[in-house]
């Protein structure tokens, strides 16, 4: 996808050579008032680099197929609640955190399930679950290989819910890769004027989501560089027409990685870093499937 593009652009780099894309005061406002400023997207890169970088506090990470186990409950309790899509990937991603920050027990990874499903619902302003329906249902879902059920009160619940929150520094507001894709559909659209089509936003995000199921946010792996990855492929192939190469395809082309580098507020050669990662983790996980097939 993205490497057919970096061919496509030609090996002259000279040719290439071009000044940062100049963004109109007006596009400027309508980026600000639509809560998406470069400013803003500039701090938000720095409290994602901050929330990934491990304590010394955090003895280990979590296992891969513990994670994949945790999260797709997750994933079902929350549908079955009623919980937006948007919410799961807030609840991953303070797991992610917490895991960093964290001298986490394992025993108690269905306990911190809960908490992130509870912290998520308070920070989107919902009813919390009552504490009865959540067992019941993490009772019947919530099943994790050579991991007990514990007890889960009220009790539990508040006590390991502080916990969480003084080793995430009170940072319920994590970035995700649905809000950076968000972010950047909302400034692409702004500044040209040209909605990208539903289908192509849509499997946007079953690849985002794909890809946080099977990879755990990282300062290698952010979330923003995830986003930055897909939302580059897909966006430019979008773009660029087929046809054949010359001088007008070579404008086309770099116009339109003017358009995306500032659209995510990065350079081309972090993009093409962001969009190698994302190609490597669908390639190790599409092994992974074949292997367990």
């Amino acid at each position: 996808m993205v490497q057919d593009l970096m061919h496509r652009r030609g090996e002259d780099s000279q040719a290439m050579r071009r000044e940062r894309m100049h963004i109109p005061e007006t596009v400027q406002d309508l980026w600000h008032r639509h809560g998406v400023a470069t400013e803003i997207l500039e701090n938000y890169k720095v409290v994602e680099q901050r929330a990934l970088t491990p304590t010394v506090q955090a003895n280990h990470l979590l296992a891969a197929q513990l994670r994949g186990y945790a999260i797709e409950c997750m994933k079902c309790i929350m549908m079955k609640l009623g919980i937006s899509p948007l919410d799961w990937s807030q609840a991953v991603s303070l797991l992610d955190t917490y895991v960093l920050k964290a001298a986490w027990d394992t025993p108690m990874l269905p306990v911190t399930c809960a908490c992130m499903i509870q912290l998520v619902k308070k920070f989107s302003k919902q009813e919390t679950v009552p504490v009865d329906d959540l067992v019941r249902l993490m009772a019947r879902v919530m099943v994790i290989p050579g991991i007990e059920m514990r007890e889960i009160t009220e009790e539990v619940l508040i006590s390991h819910e502080l916990t969480i929150c003084q080793a995430i520094n009170w940072q319920i507001d994590v970035m995700t890769v649905d809000r950076w894709i968000l972010m950047f559909f909302t400034r692409f659209e702004i500044l040209t004027g040209n909605a990208l089509q539903m289908n192509i936003k849509e499997t946007m995000f079953k690849v985002t989501h794909m890809l946080i199921m099977g990879e755990s946010a990282s300062l290698q792996f952010s979330h923003y560089s995830v986003a930055l990855g897909v939302f580059f492929g897909f966006a430019a192939v979008h773009l660029i027409p087929e046809g054949p190469e010359g001088t007008l395809m070579q404008e086309v082309i770099a116009s339109t990685i003017g358009i995306l580098e500032a659209v995510t507020c990065s350079q081309l050669p972090i993009i093409e870093q962001a969009a190698h990662a994302v190609t490597q983790a669908l390639t190790a996980m599409q092994r992974r499937q074949l292997a367990a097939a």
